[in-house]
């Protein structure tokens, strides 16, 4: 199948001369394959996720998705700032050139002359661009902040397929309380039929294990049918129900490309179980490529076909993801993942490897 996605070189700062929060970061994906991204926290992923969105524009680099220049309007402008600089840079050698010549006090005459003018110019330019920049980053961090929690792609990646899933800490919990959860999961879907819509809400539900319970006693009450004769709002639901519910509304929309971002993060062990199967089940159907982030080395290994692992905003190791695993070439590599596999021996990782695989509920193993 074709490329999807191809990042070459990607480097995005917040601020000039900073430290970069994406170094240089290079791979492709193709359709109906997963690119995992392994890393700790403050590992840079979050920040790719928004380059890829386009909410944020790499420095240096190149970014193509489906075959076009993700970032080519503003590359434009950095070959505009380029050549000024340059000029600027000319100017100053000229004046050191003459300065040799004439000596100090003939410069002053010619600059008097108004020959300082375009250099003047230049120099407030250059000035301007950098206090823009300094002020830009600043910008960015709240505008990146911002556009994480609403968990979804710009409306007008959307329409071209791509969309994103962000952690249980954004979008599933701005949720509108008194939207129902048809409404919600519904909201993007390329279906104009009202009975078509509601079958695939309730398709969703049941595919993702979507369950409500009783308050007193945690025991199961309804079925998917039932919530959605009954309205069921998404005020009514836990932290975890209402991320299931942004999850399943991402989906709807059927992407071609899909960016997640420790998107399992906040559900139980069943629900990650269903969701990771339902991913690799809509693309097997639709040819969907996903980006799949995250901190969880059980997960990745389960879904991604390629892999990275990351660090300080730079790939450390790439490879097959079994590659990455089981063979990992490089120290910061290994150290995660003997720390993952330990801690997936104790707990967590372990169930969902168990409940993934036998399809059954952890509760019941």
């Amino acid at each position: 199948m074709g490329e999807v996605l191809r990042a070459t070189g990607v480097t995005f700062m917040y601020e000039p001369g900073g430290r970069p929060e994406v170094d240089r970061v290079s791979f492709s994906l193709g359709a109906g394959r997963t690119f995992g991204i392994l890393g700790g926290n403050e590992s840079g992923k979050t920040t790719l996720a928004q380059v890829l969105l386009g909410n944020l524009t790499p420095q240096v680099g190149a970014l193509h998705i489906f075959g076009a220049s993700h970032h080519q309007s503003r590359q434009r402008s950095r070959r505009g700032l380029l050549a000024v600089r340059l000029l600027l840079a000319g100017c100053f050698a000229i004046a050191v050139c003459l300065a040799a010549l004439v000596g100090w006090s003939g410069l002053m005459d010619v600059m008097r002359a108004g020959a300082w003018s375009p250099v003047l110019l230049l120099t407030l330019v250059e000035v301007a661009h950098q206090a823009r920049a300094l002020g830009l980053g600043r910008k960015l961090r709240r505008s990146t902040s911002s556009a994480t929690q609403t968990g979804r792609a710009p409306t007008n990646l959307l329409r071209k397929g791509i969309a994103y899933i962000s952690s249980e800490h954004d979008a599933g919990q701005s949720l509108p309380a008194n939207q129902t959860i048809e409404e919600a999961i519904s909201q993007d879907m390329p279906l104009t039929s009202h009975a078509a819509r509601r079958r695939e809400v309730r398709a969703a539900l049941e595919a993702s294990g979507f369950q409500l319970y009783t308050a007193e006693s945690g025991t199961p009450i309804g079925n998917p049918e039932q919530y959605l004769a009954d309205g069921v709002k998404c005020g009514e639901l836990s932290g975890g129900q209402r991320h299931l519910v942004y999850i399943l509304s991402v989906l709807a929309s059927r992407p071609r490309l899909l960016i997640c971002d420790d998107c399992l993060c906040g559900l139980d062990i069943d629900r990650q179980s269903s969701m990771l199967q339902l991913l690799q089940k809509l693309q097997i159907k639709y040819g969907m490529a996903i980006v799949f982030m995250t901190v969880d080395l059980t997960s990745m290994s389960l879904m991604a076909h390629e892999a990275a692992f990351m660090k300080h905003g730079r790939f450390i190791e790439t490879g097959t993801a079994n590659d990455l695993v089981e063979k990992p070439q490089r120290k910061d590599t290994q150290v995660y993942i003997k720390l993952s596999e330990e801690n997936e021996e104790r707990s967590h990782g372990k169930n969902l490897r168990n409940a993934y695989q036998q399809g059954e509920s952890v509760f019941q193993l």
